[in-house]
């Protein structure tokens, strides 16, 4: 019975993820942004996922030749990538504004490299004192390596963030498909390839801090998930993966949306006993982290400023996203309003009664669909946010900047790279609730978990304050969800050729029983 009701959900689930993403992508391009073509944003997408399937069915042929020089091609990928990255990173430096400058302010401050601090600033914005305790360390390590700048050893910490996602996402595509490893090159290359990423890499922030964390966790635990069914001990991965994912929530907390998707899964498909096990070993870290954390910042003087800067920080986030279109607004009813008040208390009284004389607006049509488009209508990830100036005017910069001089085709690029993304999901969707065989407790967690992932994200943005960025550090789990779907696409596409020859039906599911070696 609880078999049934598992594949039942599973699919379910596959049907309302599918219907929204299709939903999402249609109201954006009816309405584009930044004057984009709607017809662009229409014909682009599919022409990259029917090229997409053209170079994956082609890639077929050269899977032996992969497999065999997969120990030197891996690592010289690797190599060439972060050369590239560096290059661009370095040459469009970034100059620090607003949140970002007071991030990096703070963190000298506290690593005794400046002499000024805006504690007005973190008391109102107490979600981003750990990143700047964090970014503080580093700046103390860099001295301590008589570095003449920090910034070059956050840079290195940021590339070795995205290599870590590109790996993940490359080990998790040899689960997608009956050639593994074409798989895997084809979820890594289209990975490789989104200019945001190294936008974000260059930055001094929460975004560039937490962009692998949750993947990474996520592959670390998987490890352990598939050592525990092989009767090995899985304990040390266990609280690992806790580790990661506790200080990833410090980081950015919408890291661990993708640990509720891990204990999804296993409510679904596991005894009560396992789930159990688990949640003790991936919450205590957690648990014990926040709790520490907020000791700690209880010991800072931002407390002497609550009362006058300060908003409660829950309530804070759900009153911006239900005016306009979502986003912040400065001069917009709520934030004047809450901002306006002395005393915590009176803030939070404030911020209940405007959310509860607004819930309507959570079905409100008209704001739900600017809501969407606000999130969803680009792919540039607000990487803008930390290149509106910089040192040097290099290639990124001249993408990404909004007076950069490829930033219009950069926009539609990324953009239309966007929306494709955003269908491969959906029919990653659709086409897992089609096909018989391993559903609910029999899928793979490489399966289940980006896609819970993925819907986790867009319904936070959803919820609380629209913000285009808040995606950034989903992207790894949204490529593992196009991955999933244009290798679907491509089974698919054989079926219909094997069953017009032979009339033999061919097996559609992923190979998701492969050896724990395929992970890390």
């Amino acid at each position: 019975m609880r078999k049934r009701s598992s594949e039942m959900l599973w699919r379910i689930f596959l049907f309302l993820h599918a219907l929204g993403l299709g939903a999402v992508t249609v109201l954006c391009v009816m309405e584009t942004q930044d004057g984009i073509s709607a017809w662009a944003m229409t014909f682009w997408p599919l022409a990259g996922i029917a090229a997409l399937v053209g170079l994956a069915m082609a890639g077929r042929r050269v899977e032996r030749f992969l497999e065999q020089q997969e120990r030197w091609m891996l690592p010289l990928f690797f190599i060439l990538y972060t050369f590239g990255m560096l290059r661009l990173t370095l040459h469009s430096r970034g100059i620090p504004y607003n949140d970002h400058a007071a991030l990096i302010q703070g963190a000298k401050y506290l690593a005794g490299q400046a002499e000024e601090m805006n504690w007005n600033y973190f008391a109102r914005w107490n979600h981003n004192i750990m990143p700047m305790l964090f970014l503080s360390c580093v700046f103390r390590v860099a001295d301590r390596l008589h570095m003449m700048d920090g910034y070059y050893l956050v840079l290195a910490l940021n590339c070795v963030q995205v290599l870590a996602a590109m790996y993940c996402v490359y080990r998790l595509g040899r689960r997608y498909s009956r050639y593994g490893i074409v798989s895997a090159w084809t979820g890594m290359l289209m990975m490789a390839v989104f200019l945001p990423v190294l936008g974000h890499a260059q930055a001094l922030y929460t975004d560039a801090f937490s962009y692998s964390l949750g993947i990474v966790a996520f592959s670390v635990w998987l490890w352990g998930y598939e050592r525990r069914k092989e009767g090995k001990r899985n304990w040390p991965m266990l609280i690992l993966a806790g580790v990661i994912w506790a200080f990833g929530f410090e980081m950015k907390a919408t890291v661990i949306i993708s640990l509720l998707a891990v204990l999804i899964y296993l409510v679904l498909s596991e005894d009560w006993k396992e789930v159990l096990r688990n949640a003790a070993g991936l919450l205590t870290p957690v648990i014990f982290t926040a709790i520490a954390c907020s000791l700690y910042i209880r010991t800072l003087p931002v407390a002497e400023y609550q009362d006058t800067w300060g908003v409660p920080q829950i309530g804070y986030f759900i009153g911006v996203g239900l005016e306009g279109n979502g986003g912040f607004d400065m001069e917009s009813e709520y934030v004047l309003g809450v901002t306006g008040i002395w005393g915590m208390e009176n803030k939070k009284e404030f911020s209940r009664k405007f959310i509860l004389e607004h819930l309507n607006r959570f079905w409100d049509y008209d704001h739900v669909v600017s809501k969407v488009r606000y999130n969803f209508a680009t792919g540039v990830m607000r990487a803008d946010d930390f290149l509106m100036e910089a040192q040097n005017n290099g290639f990124l910069y001249n993408c990404i900047s909004y007076n950069g001089f490829y930033h219009d085709t950069y926009q539609v690029w990324v953009t239309a790279y966007w929306y494709m993304l955003l269908e491969c999901t959906a029919m990653a969707c659709v086409l897992l609730g089609i096909q018989k065989g391993k559903t609910g407790r029999g899928e793979s967690p490489a399966v289940v978990v980006p896609l819970v992932s993925v819907c986790g994200i867009m319904l936070y943005v959803m919820l609380f304050e629209a913000n285009n960025r808040q995606l950034y550090n989903h992207i790894p789990m949204i490529f593992c969800g196009a991955n999933m779907g244009m290798w679907l696409l491509v089974q698919t596409v054989e079926e219909g050729f094997r069953k017009g020859k032979s009339g033999q039906k061919s097996d559609l599911r992923f190979c998701v029983e492969k050896k724990r070696s395929d992970m890390l």
